[in-house]
């Protein structure tokens, strides 16, 4: 019986559904010089498995053709050429039905087996091998696959794994991997690791023609110990597929060198495919005195890897390439973000410089193309490092015309820093809205200029409706991306760090806008930087690797400066590195005096506090509306409340903290109270003064107005039983009741899912002191759900006409019940 399958073309761009299936056989195109074809889509899929899985001719080939079609480059009356990925599945089709018609019981995972294990790898232009993501298992080879046809068929894919990490594009350029190499096409991954590096993103599928048992996989060789792997299922159906994983970590303290093993599949015990493993371990560049060299030689078409150590606060690394024959040799720098950076430059050099680099272990990568012979290199690195302890300075709460004074400790860690300058520099921030819309997979498109003295970029993009998905694009002025922002919600955010002045583009593209359109504001804000004249500093003018200096800093208020908080910086800077501390300060144009007075109220004469006033004393050198806070606290130290309160102050006045006396009563255990943390702020929301001392006030809970009432907190399950099964769910409510009347207490009660399963208002007379309120409901639509849950009681509110007393959101639990467990009776609600 003839076999089914589905071949599937590979579309540019990641591979997606419907290419992307576990069963299907997806295809690329090749052109006639064994390349892949620039139109051909590349992999991995998303959850990391490699596609395509086989390339055959799809460009410029010659094929049968309806007449007077109008696009077509017809070769004759009855021939077209034309190219697409369309034209390569036939080819495969074609392979495939050549193996059916040889072995008619052969099943589509047969067919796959045959395919894949036959096809034969193809290189790039540069005559390196294309990454699997591009081929697959290679180009279709009926011959090969003609030959392979056996009764034990069974394939796996990818076939062997060489180990890497992913390498971007930096500064947003790209968002798919891609390591321009010089060839036809982008290469994916960089294929080194260091020590302490992992791969864990690969995805095996094995695929057999005919059943399997007692199936296992075995890791062997030099990364045997490197490895994890999934285990497979124990039996597989003929013609069944099977995804698993495996990972590989790099032990610390690798020694530099080349380590191979693999990944076999063994049924009962013998290995039926085995997956070759290379693991290239890249050489340490070791830093003495901020720089590093090697002098090496390398093959045409080869790569060498080397890895550097970046500790956080690194200012600057600088990769230079140098050679001095006719080669073309590429320096690449890989990030621990996977970013990778790289600068095409001519004459024998190749140079990279980054400025606050990422921290953690880099790897260098050098590689030679278009060379017919073997080239002398000289790789030289070097690194600015410039610790400050502290590594910021917060001068705290400064008077106007008061002064603050710090010293810190610069040690130098990287090359020498000479020709040292200091200068305070502050950032100042310019923002301006613009209102537009978007329709579905529709853009916007706006234009604004960025001047030169702007360090920092930033786009806030907002919407009203969560269900609509907005995406928000910037692009520089030499019209490259510069950053994108692609989430869910109903915001996007965009920063961009020194960004070059010019004419910028902001695009918004509009999906999931299921009504006619969908506004949004954008929010464009320019941050600049500007010499602070409020910092004096005295420093060394230079100092050498390996050792440290003090620099002394004194920061002057003027006498006329506004209150509030500044946040700028220290900048450190020198022929080789520069280096910049926060400075923080907060002009503190008003001051906490203390607690001026602390007052009771009690309306109505019963003997029990109302309420709490606290009056904190503030003086103002400059007038404002001022907010201070403060903790209100229990013997015990359990927080009872964290009041607020403002006022306007000029000169000195006071500023008034409440506590509802009831609140109190409630959430107090014992006295005497303590009032603690006491914060004052300014009009826009700086910590102008935080006081960290007890004022002692002499009173306990219990001298507080107890509320009316309020829950106990203790529940009873008392549902009720008929012939041994629940017929009613009953839930007693402990009530602590002062003052008797009539209350009411609402509830839900819920399963697991979040399901209501019955609601109840039960309104009732109380005597004062504690009661247990009988909440009954119904079990019927929990018995008709038919799922075995707990049920939770919710939303818990006790009230006394439309004065809600006490309310609990999460009450209480049964353990888990069977509807099984319940009688088939309704029984009715009482409220």
């Amino acid at each position: 019986m003839a076999a089914f399958f589905v071949l599937l073309l590979a579309l540019s761009g990641c591979i997606d559904s419907p290419g992307d299936g576990v069963k299907v056989i997806t295809v690329g195109a090749t052109d006639c010089r064994g390349h892949i074809a620039d139109f051909s889509g590349s992999g991995p899929t998303r959850d990391g498995r490699t596609k395509p899985d086989i390339v055959a001719p799809g460009v410029n080939v010659i094929a049968s053709a309806p007449l007077g079609l109008k696009d077509l480059k017809y070769v004759d009356t009855y021939y077209a050429r034309s190219s697409g990925t369309s034209l390569s599945t036939p080819a495969v089709a074609g392979v495939a039905a050549l193996l059916l018609q040889k072995n008619p019981s052969l099943s589509p995972a047969g067919v796959k087996a045959a395919l894949l294990k036959g096809a034969v790898r193809l290189n790039n232009t540069l005559g390196e091998e294309y990454e699997p993501y591009y081929q697959g298992a290679g180009l279709v080879n009926a011959y090969n696959s003609y030959r392979l046809l056996s009764d034990d068929l069974c394939g796996v894919m990818p076939d062997r794994w060489i180990v890497g990490r992913w390498a971007f594009m930096s500064g947003g350029k790209a968002v798919s991997a891609g390591l321009d190499s010089g060839a036809d096409r982008p290469q994916k991954k960089i294929y080194a690791l260091a020590p302490g590096d992992e791969d864990w993103t690969t995805r095996f599928v094995f695929f057999t023609d005919r059943a399997r048992e007692n199936l296992s996989v075995a890791v062997r060789g030099d990364v045997k110990d490197w490895i994890t792997v999934m285990d497979l299922p124990e039996s597989l159906a003929e013609n069944s597929h099977a995804v698993f994983g495996a990972s590989i970590a790099v032990p610390n303290g690798t020694a530099a060198g080349v380590y191979t093993g693999s990944v076999d599949i063994c049924e009962k015990g013998r290995t039926i495919i085995s997956v070759p493993v290379r693991v290239e371990v890249a050489a340490p560049l070791i830093m003495v005195m901020g720089s590093a060299s090697v002098a090496d030689e390398i093959l045409p078409g080869s790569w060498r890897y080397y890895y550097l150590d970046v500790p956080l606060g690194t200012q600057q690394i600088r990769g230079r390439l140098s050679w001095s024959g006719s080669s073309d040799m590429d320096l690449f720098l890989l990030a621990p973000t996977s970013e990778y950076y790289h600068e095409d430059s001519p004459n024998g050099m190749e140079e990279a410089v980054l400025n606050n680099p990422a921290s953690g272990r880099w790897i260098l990568a050098v590689h030679q193309r278009n060379a017919s012979s073997p080239e002398r290199y000289l790789l030289r690195v070097e690194r600015s490092f410039v610790r400050s302890e502290p590594g910021a300075w917060n001068a705290g709460a400064v008077m106007p015309g008061g002064e603050a004074y710090a010293t810190m400790l610069l040690e130098n860690e990287g090359l020498p820093l000479r020709n040292i300058s200091y200068s305070g520099i502050v950032e100042n921030s310019t923002s301006f809205s613009i209102n537009g819309y978007v329709s579905e997979r529709l853009s916007w498109t706006a234009k604004f200029d960025v001047p030169e003295d702007v360090r920092r970029l930033s786009l806030r993009l907002l919407w009203d409706n969560p269900e609509s998905d907005l995406d928000l694009r910037l692009y520089a002025p030499n019209g490259r991306l510069a950053a994108r922002s692609e989430g869910y919600e109903s915001t996007e955010e965009i920063q961009v760090y020194d960004p070059p002045p010019g004419s910028w583009t902001v695009v918004v593209i509009g999906y999931d806008v299921f009504s006619d359109k969908q506004n949004f504001e954008l929010v464009t804000t320019l941050h600049t930087r500007e010499p602070w004249g409020w910092l004096d500093v005295l420093g060394p003018d230079e100092i050498q690797p390996g050792t440290a200096a003090n620099v002394n800093l004194t920061l002057r208020v003027p006498p006329d400066a506004p209150g509030k908080e500044i946040r700028g910086y220290l900048e450190i800077r020198g022929d080789n590195s520069s280096l910049e501390i926060p400075v923080v300060v907060t002009v503190a144009g008003a001051s906490v005096k203390g607690v001026e007075g602390i007052s009771f109220e009690d309306g109505d004469n019963d003997g029990f506090i109302d309420a709490l006033s606290i009056k904190i004393a503030v003086n103002a050198s400059v007038p404002g509306v001022y907010r201070a806070e403060g903790g209100l606290f229990d013997c015990s130290g359990r927080m009872i409340k964290w009041m607020s309160g403002s006022a306007p102050i000029r000169g000195t006045g006071s500023i008034e903290l409440r506590a509802d006396g009831r609140e109190i009563w409630k959430s107090g255990g014992c006295g005497p109270l303590h009032l603690r943390d006491i914060i004052l702020y300014g009009e826009d929301g700086d910590v102008l003064e935080e006081r960290n001392q007890t004022t002692i006030i002499d009173r306990s809970p219990s001298d507080f107005q107890p509320p009316k009432a309020y829950f106990s907190r203790i529940f009873t399950d008392m549902s009720e039983l008929a012939g041994g099964k629940i017929s009613s769910i009953v839930i007693g409510v402990g009530v602590t009741v002062n003052v008797p009347g009539t209350y009411t207490i609402r509830a839900r009660l819920r399963n697991d899912d979040g399901d209501v399963i019955g609601e109840i208002a039960n309104t009732t007379s109380l005597r004062k002191g504690n009661s247990t309120v009988a909440l009954r409901f119904n079990p019927t639509k929990f018995v008709m759900l038919g799922e075995r849950s707990r049920l939770h009681l919710t939303d818990l509110t006790l009230s006394s006409g439309d004065e809600v007393l006490d309310r609990i959101d999460e009450a209480w639990s049964s353990s888990p019940m069977d509807p099984d467990e319940f009688t088939a009776k309704r029984a009715m609600v009482s409220i």
